[in-house]
């Protein structure tokens, strides 16, 4: 112990009396119960008597000793706070200082990066295909290996151990056609260039329902409208009434997952498309539902997880899937594209009508538009009226030409306005020959729909257009 040690410990020498004979110095401290005692207390105390014992002046030494030198420890880590916050304070300062200059080589480095960028597109697009099909092959064989690994029992996977592996180091070959080597067996690794299905976990809960629906979006943007159905057999249902232009050879993936880890029943049917006119496919997943009960299928909660996908089985397939999207946007487009420069010709109005429903009371509204002035000066205006109870209600709407100019055959449409879907709007159109008179009222559109579903903040909105006919 050095010297500001020693005189510390000294400066600190306890006066304290001892907490159990106030009379006595404790110049004693049990360690066992970490408590300051005396000389009476070793001698009248059995306790004590049996326990660690040493003065109080050394015990102290070598705590304060221990504590010391966490104390050191602790500013050692504030002075390299300090250091750090010192260091982060010169960048900065260097940064503020040097900001323009640093900003200018971004710029320069940005434009020579992209520069780069644009002469590597052409080097890097030749090699993305053939780097696509070895991706591809490489995925599907691996594929391959798992589902091999995942039929074999612990002994079958001892006993092919060496094959598998030597299978794996094939296909991390850096040949583009890299692959397991051939075998006898009918589950050696084959070559292929099939489509990777993607499958989706889902877990199926065994209620009684007979009907269970499993329809999804697949990798190519195509909708599946499949449902499972239950009776002493599982069944497959496919409708194909939007996917009457697809065409090519499909698998339908469905994977029961066992409680095990790696278990797994996988069944797995084809589908050909275009169907016929009913559009309706039906394949039978298993002969015997009762089979799919067992309970090694069950969860915790009396669930069946499952995976399952549809998707080509073949390259040619894969691409029609590709080509089927891609014109069904085409299509989508070229109609909404249409539908525009449509709606472009017409002279549009509104109306805002405030509605307040309530449930069992009468409800009665009538509101007309302020006036809509089309391209050849004629004012229009849209009257509705409402008659309904509760949420529901009789929508009547007719238009009315105010001035006598300008008669004629005339295009017309009247809308009431869904706040949240374009799809489910009523659209009333028509055509309708005007005569020269002040005032022509052009039939009803009418209709019932629930209100609720068409209110937007108690208001309902219709809208209306004009255009007189080429």
């Amino acid at each position: 112990m050095n010297n500001s040690e020693s005189a510390a410990v000294n400066s600190r020498r306890t006066g304290q009396s001892c907490p159990t004979h106030a009379t006595k110095r404790g110049d004693l401290y049990c360690l066992t119960c970490e408590v300051v005692v005396c000389a009476e207390c070793l001698i009248g105390s059995r306790e004590h008597s049996r326990h660690s014992v040493d003065t109080v002046r050394d015990t102290y030494a070598g705590r304060f000793q221990e504590t010391r030198a966490k104390l050191d420890s602790l500013n050692s880590h504030i002075k390299s706070l300090r250091r750090e916050a010192e260091k982060c304070l010169v960048v900065l300062e260097t940064v503020r200082r040097n900001e323009a200059s640093m900003l200018d080589r971004l710029d320069r480095l940005m434009a020579e990066a992209k520069a780069q960028v644009v002469g590597a597109s052409k080097k890097y697009a030749e090699q993305l295909e053939p780097l696509l099909l070895t991706t591809r092959l490489k995925s599907h064989n691996r594929d391959r290996i798992v589902d091999k690994i995942d039929g074999l029992s612990e002994g079958e996977f001892l006993v092919q151990q060496a094959e598998i592996n030597r299978q794996c180091d094939g296909l991390m070959g850096n040949s583009m056609y890299s692959i397991p080597e051939q075998g006898d067996g009918s589950d050696d690794i084959e070559c292929s260039l099939l489509p990777k299905i993607e499958t989706l976990h889902h877990d199926l809960a065994l209620d009684g329902r007979r009907f269970i629906p499993l329809s999804y979006i697949d990798r190519y943007a195509v909708k599946w409208n499949l449902h499972l159905e239950r009776t002493d057999k599982l069944l497959l249902h496919l409708d194909t009434k939007e996917m009457i232009d697809l065409q090519g050879n499909f698998l339908f993936v469905l994977e029961i997952l066992d409680r095990l880890p790696l278990k797994k029943t996988r069944i797995v049917v084809s589908i050909e498309l275009p169907a016929d006119m009913s559009h309706q496919i039906t394949r039978v997943l298993s002969n015997d539902f009762s089979q799919l009960q067992n309970e090694k299928f069950h969860t915790k909660d009396g669930l069946v997880r499952i995976k399952y996908g549809i998707g080509p089985e073949d390259p040619t397939t894969e691409r029609n899937c590709y080509e089927f999207t891609l014109q069904k946007y085409r299509n989508k487009l070229r109609s909404v594209r249409d539908e525009m420069i449509e709606w472009k010709k017409y002279n549009i109005g509104h109306l805002i009508m405030e509605v307040c429903p309530s449930s069992g009371s009468k409800l009665t509204a009538l509101q007309q538009s302020p006036a809509m002035i089309d391209a050849n000066g004629v004012r229009w205006q849209l009257k509705v009226s409402i008659n309904g109870k509760g949420t529901k209600g009789f929508v009547g709407a007719f238009l009315t030409k105010c001035t006598p100019q300008c008669g004629g055959w005339y295009d017309f449409f009247i809308e009431l306005v869904h706040p949240r879907s374009e799809r489910q709007n009523r659209v009333f159109k028509g055509c309708h020959q005007f005569e020269k008179q002040e005032t022509v009222k052009l039939q009803q559109f009418m209709a019932v729909v629930f209100l609720d579903k068409f209110l937007d903040n108690g208001t309902l909105h219709f809208r209306f257009g004009i255009k007189m006919e080429d």
